[in-house]
C-alpha cells in the first residue's frame, strides 16, 4: 500500500511507472487543450486567450442546370391590345396552402404586347427545383398596374422532367 505521499505521487504519475517529467506533462497538457479547442470550435486560443481565426469551410455550390421554358399565351376572349398592356409569364412554386406570397423562380415580361397569342421563352435554373415541391407556369396580363387577365389552370413543371413547355390560356380576372 504505502504512505499517503506515495499513493498521491502514483496517482499523479510521479511514481515508479512515470516516464514524463513536469515540463513534458505541461507540454502534453497544452497539446491536449489545443486539440480540444480545435475540435470544439472554441473562438479563443487556450494558450494565449487571443481570438482564434479558423477559415470557414467552403460552401458547396450546386452547378446550374439552365433550361428554357417555352410556349404560348392565348386568351379565350377577344381582347383589343393596347400599348399599356404587359404580359408576365412566370415559373412559380405552387403552394398547397394557397398563400398570397408565391416564390417566383424565373419570369419574362413582354412589353409592349403586340398580339395574342404571344410566344414566350425564358431561361430558368432547373437545379433549383426540389423534387419534394410542385412547380408551374403562370401568366398575367396587366395594364397600368391592374391585373386584367390571368391563368386559372395549373400548368405543372416536373422537377425531374424535361424543360417546361406549355400553351397557357388567360381568363378574365374576377
Amino acid at each position: 500500500m504505502g504512505t499517503r505521499k506515495e499513493q498521491r505521487s502514483e496517482r499523479l504519475g510521479e511514481g515508479r511507472g512515470s516516464c514524463l517529467d513536469s515540463g513534458s506533462r505541461r507540454l502534453v497538457f497544452a497539446c491536449l487543450a489545443l486539440a480540444l479547442a480545435l475540435l470544439s470550435g472554441c473562438a479563443h486560443c487556450p494558450l494565449c486567450g487571443g481570438p482564434w481565426e479558423r477559415p470557414a469551410p467552403p460552401v458547396p455550390v450546386k452547378p446550374a442546370d439552365m433550361r428554357t421554358a417555352t410556349g404560348t399565351v392565348a386568351c379565350l376572349e377577344r381582347v383589343a391590345i393596347l400599348p399599356a398592356f404587359e404580359l408576365k409569364v412566370m415559373l412559380v412554386a405552387l403552394d398547397p396552402c394557397g398563400s398570397a406570397e408565391r416564390e417566383v423562380l424565373a419570369e419574362q415580361t413582354l412589353k409592349p404586347l403586340v398580339a395574342l397569342p404571344a410566344s414566350f421563352a425564358f431561361a430558368y435554373d432547373h437545379a433549383r427545383l426540389l423534387p419534394t415541391r410542385s412547380y408551374g407556369l403562370e401568366a398575367e396580363l396587366w395594364s397600368q398596374g391592374a391585373r386584367l387577365f390571368r391563368t386559372d389552370t395549373q400548368y405543372r413543371v416536373s422537377p425531374d422532367g424535361p424543360a417546361a413547355k406549355a400553351d397557357l390560356v388567360l381568363v378574365r380576372e374576377p
